[in-house]
């Protein structure tokens, strides 16, 4: 199974990689901007990209309800509680999308460098 995610990743680097180039390849053919330079913005832009699209985080709405009673600190100790408890039983054995974004993160990694390698 591991071998497979490798497998795949590998692969969706590759492609990643492949499809970033063709859209480089366009936009410098369309405006006429040298390739080095779109490679450069479009791998930056992509990494950008996918950097927000990372973060997460989870929402303390309920906590915020009780704020100002005398029983504040309880009911958030048990709303963590039940996080915790959510986070244990509803963790998921596979992850599409950390396997997506890890591979979008070194497609854009290695047009990167790439842009740098071409003079």
């Amino acid at each position: 199974m591991k071998g497979n995610i490798v497998l795949k990743t590998i692969l969706g680097t590759f492609i990643n990689c492949i499809v970033l180039v063709l859209i480089s390849l366009g936009i410098s053919h369309i405006y006429g901007f040298t390739l080095k330079d779109i490679l450069f913005i479009i791998s930056l832009a992509v990494l950008v990209i996918e950097v927000f699209l990372n973060i997460s985080g989870n929402s303390f709405g309920i906590s915020i309800q009780s704020l100002g009673q005398i029983n504040s600190q309880y009911v958030s100790t048990v709303d963590l509680e039940a996080q915790g408890h959510e986070n244990i039983n509803n963790k998921p054995t596979f992850n599409v999308k950390e396997i997506i974004n890890f591979t979008l993160i070194i497609s854009s990694l290695i047009i990167f460098i790439i842009s740098f390698v071409i003079f």
